[in-house]
């Protein structure tokens, strides 16, 4: 939008400037999957500083649109300009080959992690992994303590999910529970957040992760987070990650001295149904279903809008009541476990 304004204006912006704009959107459509979804993290309020699509159009469609013509981007190509487009004057949009990515990537600097397999298919498996700087600068602004939270897409469809912000002032149980490790797909220890809350928005500490190792061939990754150890739990906890086909493993090690509460966390999306039925938790949504095969060693339970578990928010100030698999095991570390997703034929 900048940019097309200045156009307008007669200012020249600088070529390194559009080169790392186009280089921004062209990473959008490799973080979404077959259904138009995009990724969520950290806080979001849906706020706009100005309305530049159609309530009924995707988010990016505007944004792609631009791009082509703005700056000769490669980016999906809709069969209609946008009305963003129309209104800038934008009736032809420029053709240009795009490719759908065919698998994983990595946004090492952002500490995302993508993993994918059958990409743009009605079996297409999507998984995000959260393994890098927790929030913004120093302070954390606007960050989640999430760290090594896996999120999983499946057909173009949220399955494990991103519990989102719900709130920033005006319930402040519910703002710390939404920002806070139990609200994600992780490990929590000894019932804390692997961050101390500073305020609304800061952070006092962080739960910084890095990677360990990463085969993006084989689409695995191992990486590690410290939040723990700042807490003086003297816990740290590793995962590791793998997708093959319908199939994602994760593998948890907790390290380090003396007896800990451990809970595990997996929160479904409200459009999916649960069950647990012996050492499996049954899931289903229209059109697919998922076996979770879990550590017989550890305690599982469903919750569904429960006081500390079973939330999901759409959008800011929205709350809906969803499923979340809670398993609890209090046990001398070191600790290992293993959780496999597993997708029906």
């Amino acid at each position: 939008a900048a940019l097309y304004e200045a156009n307008h204006a007669g200012w020249e912006f600088s070529e390194p400037y559009k080169q790392s704009l186009r280089r921004m959107i062209e990473a959008v459509p490799s973080l979404t999957d077959a259904g138009g979804n995009l990724p969520r993290y950290g806080d979001g309020d849906d706020g706009r500083g100005v309305q530049l699509q159609a309530a009924q159009d995707r988010r990016d469609a505007w944004l792609f649109d631009f791009a082509r013509v703005l700056l000769d981007a490669s980016v999906p190509h809709a069969a209609e300009p946008s009305l963003a487009a129309r209104i800038a004057g934008f009736d032809q949009i420029p053709e240009k080959e795009w490719n759908p990515p065919a698998g994983g990537k990595a946004f090492e600097d952002a500490g995302l992690y993508e993993l994918a397999s059958n990409r743009g298919t009605d079996k297409e498996m999507f998984v995000m992994f959260d393994a890098g700087p927790q929030g913004y600068l120093s302070q954390a602004a606007h960050g989640h303590a999430d760290a090594l939270s896996v999120t999983l897409n499946v057909g173009g469809r949220p399955v494990l999910v991103d519990p989102g912000t719900f709130c920033y002032h005006a319930e402040p149980e519910w703002r710390n529970y939404f920002r806070g490790t139990r609200a994600h797909n992780t490990v929590t220890v000894d019932g804390q957040d692997q961050a101390v809350p500073g305020g609304m928005f800061m952070w006092r500490t962080k739960a910084d992760a890095r990677v360990l190792e990463r085969n993006p061939y084989q689409q695995e990754i191992i990486a590690v987070h410290d939040g723990y150890l700042h807490l003086r739990t003297g816990v740290v906890h590793q995962r590791k990650i793998a997708l093959q086909g319908n199939r994602l493993e994760l593998a948890d090690e907790l390290r380090g001295t003396g007896e800990h509460e451990l809970e595990w966390r997996f929160h479904f999306a409200p459009e999916c149904g649960a069950a647990l039925n012996g050492g499996v938790c049954e899931v289903a949504w229209e059109g697919g279903s998922m076996k979770v095969h879990l550590d017989p060693a550890i305690e599982w339970t469903l919750v569904r809008g429960g006081s500390q578990a079973g939330w999901f928010s759409p959008a800011f100030g929205v709350r809906r009541e969803t499923f979340t698999l809670c398993g609890r095991l209090r046990k001398a570390l070191p600790v290992f476990a293993a959780t496999i997703c597993e997708i029906s034929e």
